[in-house]
């Protein structure tokens, strides 16, 4: 993967995508005027039906060395990963990328801010995918990021509304939205 561009999210208006809108002003309202939103807060019948299928829950098992847990994989992740992660450890799961990602998922958990990147990286098949991701700091005491909330988005090189499914032998392009 090359090096994501990766930046702190200040404002819902900031993100050019409407799931990531969607999800940020969710989990700052959520927040309050806490540091980090509470999970007690989180209700997943809240947000709109188009988060859902990028939607991930990352649960920080470990931060040295940094290990996480898929509580939950939409289905956008699934499908183009072509495996269904729900349960299993990101270092059990084969993603090309895992370092990188591993280090933009601990600039959220270390410093408990939320993130926006995106960036390129090169898939078993040897094609170039780009990424879109938000990561969203949660937390069950308030007082430190346990567990993040993610939403990616695969698109395809010069099409910002199409995406890429793998999921088994099926071969097909969905709208992103």
């Amino acid at each position: 993967m090359s090096e994501p561009f990766s930046t702190i999210i200040e404002d819902a208006s900031t993100l050019e995508d409407g799931i990531h809108r969607a999800l940020f002003q969710y989990w700052n309202d959520i927040r309050g005027r806490q540091p980090l939103p509470r999970w007690e807060a989180f209700d997943v019948t809240a947000l709109p039906g188009a988060v859902l299928p990028h939607l991930i829950i990352l649960d920080v098992v470990a931060k040295e060395p940094p290990e996480f847990r898929f509580r939950l994989a939409g289905t956008h992740f699934d499908r183009f990963n072509g495996f269904y992660a729900t349960g299993k450890l990101l270092s059990e799961v084969p993603l090309s990328h895992t370092q990188l990602l591993i280090e933009e998922l601990m600039r959220s958990v270390d410093f408990d801010e939320p993130r926006y990147s995106s960036g390129q990286f090169l898939t078993e098949d040897k094609v170039f995918r780009s990424v879109k991701r938000i990561v969203l700091p949660m937390s069950v005491s308030g007082k430190e990021t346990d567990s993040l909330l993610i939403a990616t988005i695969f698109v395809l090189p010069g099409n910002k509304r199409k995406i890429v499914t793998r999921l088994g032998a099926r071969q097909s392009l969905t709208s992103a939205d």
